[in-house]
């Protein structure tokens, strides 16, 4: 273990314990670079990263005892309008946002700072945010930064293959995929083996993987996500129903023993590992390449970053950047390596700390695969997500046919681009 990681390991420590203990740090070296005055920034994240925050404005207090964090809890399910309105009648300093058309809308109305000269004379080596990074830009310029990033992988419960008799799943197609889930599938009531779990919101998981995206042309891709879909849930029956997911909590449903295989994004090792820490569950399971569209190249999965921006309110810019920086660079990314969360910042010492965090599983798998980007960056792509999803919902519940959801959404998207 080399000397870098062992100071990184070394700061997270004390930084927790300092946080436990209610202690507080007296100086650090950087302390000269700052006024004598305190300093205060207000922080904005949703709820579910509140575990993780805590920990790194921890390690931020001790690094810059003179700058303190207001941390302020938000749902993650805020809309563009919602998202303006908070930034505008609150006093947001630095602000996490989900979704990267969220951060182009709010730049669009002014309600975010422009850091890209900020970025470019500062200490973070964007090298290491990977090949989604460019991606995160507006005509040329940088509102946000990322901190945390998704990725989609295949989990699977190694119990049921080893009572199964069959291998570990390795890279498949979707058809494979399919087949093995299928067969996987038996019984019934509490006792059902579910041989698959697929979640219900990425709708056009194909066109992902295939770089076509819901303003294109041909929706090919994604007319096949959705027929894939429906023969998971009502042909196959291999996997739960959308209406059946909703009276089920999938982690639940998973540590239970009744479901062999899930695609689904990396939030899912922290929370295995913390309910693992907490006694709530002892099981067998390891992660697999995402399956992929027949005659891919192996290794395509898809995901998105965590963004975080300094709103245009910020009266302390300098500062919110110094914070900006320690969330989005190597120490923040220990910090969620630690927890089990993959950082959007990646060296080799940061996935040193993940892989050892989430022992003996094939993390590989999310170092070493391609990602596409879940959604481009775009104005208005949200709208077309909505579009899509009423149809295919109305499509999976049999309310209509697969050839009326393609040719429902086709024309309401053309009526969206007529107002534009």
């Amino acid at each position: 273990m080399n000397n870098k990681y062992k100071n990184l390991l070394y700061s997270l420590t004390t930084a927790l314990c300092l946080c436990g203990c209610g202690g507080k740090a007296t100086g650090t070296d950087n302390q000269a670079a700052l006024s004598a005055d305190s300093r205060t920034i207000t922080y904005y994240t949703w709820q579910d990263e509140q575990a993780y925050a805590e920990k790194l404005v921890a390690a931020f207090s001790v690094k810059y005892p003179q700058i303190h964090v207001d941390i302020h809890y938000i749902s993650d399910s805020l809309t563009e309008t919602e998202l303006e309105e908070l930034v505008e009648t609150q006093a947001v300093d630095v602000i996490g946002i989900k979704n990267i058309n969220h951060v182009l809308s709010l730049s669009e109305h002014g309600k975010l700072t422009d850091i890209t000269k900020r970025i470019a004379s500062g200490n973070i080596d964007v090298s290491h945010y990977g090949n989604m990074y460019n991606s995160v830009s507006f005509q040329g310029a940088y509102y946000c930064l990322p901190f945390r990033k998704t990725s989609w992988a295949l989990i699977y419960n190694k119990d049921i293959f080893d009572a199964e008799g069959l291998a570990y799943p390795e890279q498949m197609t979707w058809e494979e995929y399919a087949a093995l889930a299928k067969r996987l599938t038996h019984g019934s009531g509490t006792d059902k083996q579910w041989g698959g779990y697929f979640p219900d919101w990425v709708y056009n998981f194909m066109g992902i993987q295939m770089q076509n995206y819901l303003y294109d042309d041909d929706l090919t891709y994604t007319e096949q996500s959705l027929a894939f879909l429906n023969k998971l849930y009502n042909e196959d029956l291999s996997h739960m129903t959308p209406d059946e997911m909703k009276k089920e909590h999938w982690l639940k449903t998973f540590e239970r023993g009744n479901i062999a295989m899930m695609p689904l994004g990396e939030w899912f090792v922290g929370m295995i590992l913390a309910d693992e820490k907490a006694g709530v569950c002892n099981l067998a399971w390891d992660i697999a390449p995402i399956p992929v569209v027949k005659n891919q190249k192996a290794g395509i999965t898809w995901g998105q970053y965590q963004l975080a921006s300094i709103t245009s309110k910020c009266k302390t810019p300098d500062t919110a950047f110094l914070f900006l920086e320690f969330l989005c660079g190597p120490e923040g990314a220990g910090i969620y390596a630690a927890n089990g969360m993959i950082p959007a910042y990646i060296d080799d010492d940061i996935r040193l700390v993940y892989e050892e965090t989430v022992a003996n599983r094939h993390t590989s798998v999310f170092f070493e695969s391609f990602q596409i980007q879940e959604q481009p960056a775009c104005l208005g792509y949200d709208s077309l997500k909505e579009m899509l999803e009423t149809e295919a919902v109305a499509y999976l519940s049999g309310g209509q046919t697969l050839q009326d959801a393609m040719a429902h959404y086709a024309h309401k998207r053309a009526a969206y681009y007529e107002t534009q």
